[in-house]
This record gives structure tokens, sequence and C-alpha cells, in this order.
């Protein structure tokens, strides 16, 4: 549906077309089987990615098409905004738990600060990439926060806010890239 040709030419046009279309077609599937906050969860999850990966057509110049490849649309790579070595070190020495919890290791946990490139990021979208409840994946984020590897946005509820901490940056905000 995102690659017809009878897409909106707007990126926000696009968006909201694929959120009023997945809407149409989540009700007539799960009506019934999910409660109104998971399906208005599902559909806001829906429309952040559809936005990004339209968000990431139009940066790169290219609307995609029917048989496009998603590699075709790739921006150059740019260098690293993250200081990797300097995370795995941070995380290494963490004492995570280890409870049953093979997907939560420092380098897992350094794969997706280093994939968020310092952009704030949700508990939503932590529970998401490792797949945990809400307790755990607050619990893992707090801890990130007292060891000064993650900054809080001083928002609460559904507001609240991750990022990587300014010292993880090559180019930390307020500062001019080379």
């Amino acid at each position: 549906m995102m690659e017809a040709s009878r897409l909106p030419s707007g990126p926000q046009e696009r968006v909201s077309f694929v959120r009023k279309k997945a809407k149409d077609y989540l009700v007539t599937q799960l009506a019934g089987q999910i409660t109104l906050s998971q399906f208005y969860r599902l559909l806001n999850l829906i429309e952040e990615e559809a936005g990004l990966y339209f968000a990431r057509q139009d940066w790169a110049g290219v609307r995609p098409g029917p048989r496009e490849s998603r590699e075709a649309g790739r921006p150059p790579a740019l260098p690293d905004p993250v200081k990797s070595e300097a995370v795995r070190q941070a995380l290494a020495k963490i004492p995570l738990p280890l409870k049953g919890r093979r997907k939560l290791t420092p380098e897992t946990l350094g794969d997706f600060l280093r994939e968020t490139e310092g952009r704030w990021f949700r508990l939503l979208d932590f529970e998401a990439r490792f797949r945990v409840n809400k307790k755990t994946a607050w619990g893992y984020l707090n801890l990130l926060l007292q060891e000064g590897i993650l900054n809080h946005n001083g928002e609460k509820a559904n507001r609240v806010r991750y990022a990587l901490a300014a010292s993880f940056l090559t180019h930390p905000p307020g500062t001019p890239a080379a």
C-alpha cells in the first residue's frame, strides 16, 4: 500500500492517507479482539512508522515506485554521530540484571543506543525493540539514567523521552559540527 502509485504527493498527506486506510482495515480485522487503547496505540505506531518511511524517502529525493527496492533510496553514509566505543565501555561497567534477559545485553543495548543516534526515544520504543514489558523497560532505562548514559526530558507520563547523554555524542547539541 505504501508503494502504491496513487498516494498523495506530500509526506503529510501520504501519512494521513496510510493512517486512514490502516484504520479502516484494522477496524474490520480487529473489532472486538483488542481494547480501544490498544487499537489506537497500534494505529499511532503505524502512523509513526509511515511518517519515518516517507521522511526517509523524501530526504533521499526518491518517490518509491511499485517495484523499486528500498536500498535504492538510501542516503549516503554519514559519520557516526555516536561515540560507539565510549557507549560500549560505559555499558560494560554497569551491573545489568542477568535474570533471564538475554535480549538485553551490553551489546544489544549499545546497538539500540547507536541506532537512536542521540535522538529522543520513548519507553514504548524500548519495549518494542526488546519485546519486554513496561516494568522491565523502565527498570533498564532508569539504570541507564542513573549511570549517566541517558538523559531524561523532564516530562511526565506519555511525554517522557530519553536520549543518549551528550558525552556519548560526537557533536552534542549546541556545538558546531566540523
